[in-house]
């Protein structure tokens, strides 16, 4: 058979696999990185459709958070505190276990703290000022510390609430950075990576690409978020966009946390000297539910509008990079993690908060399939 591809670069495809994990993101990484040292012996290989990754994992904005007042009071309302509490526990963890993993300098995470922030007329900020201490004592309870949101006032952004709900116990990364140390990580143990072939079909004991090959193994792991729908007919999963804008450099910008609006709809940050913001996926829900790449217009002019009331000072503001990523959600906020059937597994449905979850469920998905009474990998 004659191919574009030597044989070094695809010999992996010759191999009968123990474990092919579909999708190199964090929750893929994590899995394999899981798996690998529950069954040292195993043969594990990801594929993925393009370098480095093309999910949410390389083309979020980096927040380390886990969920906004506005955004846990409505998980209350929703599906009552134990929901809520396991949700922010899950969250948590999930970022204290990714910083074992991954040295936090080596992915930028800083812990500057962040701030929610609404707008005068939100009939959101009153309700959470009067729920404040409710709210307080679940999280408090799920990080197990102290003043976990704290009112303080709004020092930073005149035009917007006199008050602002802190957190000291969020903060912000560089998400490339952090798929890279995962993929040295993965490397290091044997775990091989297969870059450029998308999965078109996945069938007992087998994985068939785009470009036709296919691939023998004894187990397979779907971690493709809110793509998995190209693949699987699964329940309650759909795939949604967010787009992100990112600023020329600006000198003199006072703040260093992180912020939120609109019940995390809306985000922004700083990274270096330039302003990121992103969301408003609220404004244009139909045309935002979809797994194309691609800009929305509209909410770009938002983002736009917003970032200059935000800072007016900075006249020479403007947007030189834009992009979006695809998430996976769903009506439940938890993550998918389950037998499909014999051989074939899925960790999906990060609901927005992959960088917060995602090492969690790779790691509660390797020890779903190693300890699967039908598993057939290698002690």
């Amino acid at each position: 058979m004659s191919s574009t591809y030597s044989y070094w670069e695809i010999a992996p495809i010759y191999e009968k696999q123990d474990l092919v994990i579909v999708g190199a993101g964090i929750v893929g990484l994590n899995t394999a990185i899981a798996f690998k040292n529950l069954c040292p012996q195993s043969k594990v290989l990801i594929v993925e459709r393009a370098y480095p990754g093309m999910g949410a994992s390389t083309k979020n904005a980096g927040f380390a958070c886990f969920g906004s007042a506005s955004e846990i009071l409505d998980d209350i309302k929703n599906n009552g505190e134990e929901e809520a509490f396991e949700l922010i526990k899950s969250r948590w963890e999930g970022l204290q276990y990714l910083q074992q993993l991954v040295d936090p300098r080596n992915m930028e995470l800083e812990h500057h703290g962040s701030f929610e922030l609404f707008f005068e007329k939100d009939k959101n900020y009153s309700e959470v000022l009067d729920h404040i201490k409710r709210i307080e004592s679940i999280a408090s309870s799920a990080l197990e510390r102290n003043s976990v949101f704290e009112i303080k006032p709004n020092r930073y952004f005149s035009h917007l609430s006199k008050e602002a709900i802190y957190s000291q116990y969020e903060g912000a990364l560089n998400p490339i950075k952090m798929i890279y140390s995962l993929c040295e990580k993965a490397r290091k143990m044997g775990i091989q990576i297969l870059y450029g072939h998308e999965v078109a079909s996945i069938e007992k004991n087998q994985i068939v690409t785009l470009d036709n090959y296919q691939i023998q193994t004894e187990n397979i792991a779907l971690c493709t978020n809110g793509f998995s729908t190209k693949l699987l007919d699964i329940a309650d999963l759909k795939s949604v966009r967010n787009q992100v804008l990112i600023s020329n450099p600006l000198q003199g910008v006072k703040w260093i946390e992180t912020f939120h609006l609109n019940k995390g709809y809306l985000y922004f940050r700083k990274y270096g000297n330039r302003l990121l913001i992103g969301g408003a996926r609220d404004l244009c829900m139909e045309e935002e539910t979809t797994d194309e790449f691609g800009a929305n217009q509209k909410i770009i002019a938002y983002l736009t509008g917003l970032a200059k009331d935000l800072l007016p000072e900075f006249k020479n503001l403007e947007f030189i990079h834009q992009w979006s990523g695809i998430l996976g959600i769903g009506e439940s906020k938890k993550p998918i993690i389950r037998k499909i059937s014999k051989g074939i597994f899925a960790g999906i449905r990060l609901g927005g908060m992959g960088i917060a979850i995602g090492s969690l469920v790779g790691k509660n998905l390797a020890e779903l399939m190693v300890n699967d009474d039908k598993m057939t990998a290698k002690p």
